[in-house]
């Protein structure tokens, strides 16, 4: 394992009474060298702490954060191999893309050949804009000089804290497509996030936390569950629907929606007796945010915070 915790447990005393607040609860988790490992939760669930734990920004109340072998402390030279992209970056403002990138990639002691930086800031679409300030840069930008500098040094494992929030939908492909890349190039990543679209798209594993606790850990296509009884329809120029027909959308002639497993066969005959065409027909799947919703409500459900 490229990184895991074992029993992983933090608590912080809040206010003036110094009340206890368990953020991270028995928390146990695998990351797999290779692995797009998403951590999933809603706010407060424990995902930032955790991630905070593995970069040695936190230490555990009790139990282990363990990457690369070892648990993470200051000056450590694991992080060589570790690069980490927070939620909000902040720059030196006065600084050009291109002399943050520099700069802050040069933290990590090793000299980076020009040509590499080149290579990067092309490959994020910032060499038109190497020369711009900082503190004129979008945020969309600004992520992208982020990850730049986390690619100079080319490390073994990244951590991401919610990276695509705020961003529009170009720069979100874009963010995704080099991602994608990074992770297919050997990197593993360890990402937060809340949008549970683009995890589905990048992520072969995932863990759902929530109220500090682990509700589920397992492969993506394993918490994605298929629902065996229900078939999702696709059908064009049907007239009038039978009532085992459930409608879930209408345009342009197409409908969609689902019917039990059992009607199959009487759909279809249906159909092509009122000349109606048959666009697609699969087994329904939820989706990784149905998925998602059904966990945190069943965790709230044990732990009474419903």
């Amino acid at each position: 394992m490229i990184a895991h915790t074992d029993k992983l447990t933090v608590v912080f005393r809040e206010g003036l009474r110094r009340r206890r607040v368990t953020a991270v609860d028995d928390v146990t988790l695998e990351v797999h060298e290779g692995d797009f490992f998403a951590l999933l939760g809603p706010n407060g669930a424990g995902k930032s702490t955790t991630l905070y734990c593995w970069l040695g920004l936190l230490r555990p109340t009790s139990g282990k954060a363990r990457v690369l072998g070892q648990s993470a402390r200051r000056g450590s030279r694991i992080f060589g191999d570790i690069a980490y992209l927070p939620e909000e970056p902040h720059y030196h403002d006065y600084l050009t893309v291109e002399e943050a990138v520099v700069y802050y990639s040069g933290l990590y002691g090793t000299p980076t050949p020009r040509g590499r930086i080149t290579e990067v800031l092309e490959r994020l679409g910032l060499a038109a804009a190497r020369e711009r300030r900082v503190a004129a840069c979008s945020k969309g930008m600004k992520q992208k000089v982020g990850i730049a500098q986390c690619l100079l040094h080319q490390p073994k494992l990244v951590f991401l804290d919610e990276p695509m929030r705020g961003l529009d939908p170009v720069t979100v492909k874009e963010f995704r497509d080099v991602l994608v890349e990074l992770n297919r190039s050997g990197v593993t990543i360890i990402m937060n996030s809340h949008m549970l679209s683009e995890v589905e798209l990048v992520a072969n594993r995932a863990a759902v936390l929530a109220n500090g606790r682990l509700v589920a850990m397992d492969r993506l296509d394993r918490l994605v569950r298929v629902e065996d009884e229900v078939y999702s329809i696709e059908v064009d120029h049907l007239d009038a629907v039978p009532e085992f027909f459930t409608t879930e959308s209408s345009a342009n002639g197409r409908l969609s929606g689902t019917i039990p497993a059992s009607r199959l066969y009487e759909f279809m005959d249906l159909a092509r007796m009122r000349g109606a065409s048959v666009a697609s027909c699969r087994l329904k799947q939820a989706t990784l945010e149905e998925a998602f919703l059904a966990l945190v409500d069943s965790a709230n459900r044990r732990t009474g915070d419903v």
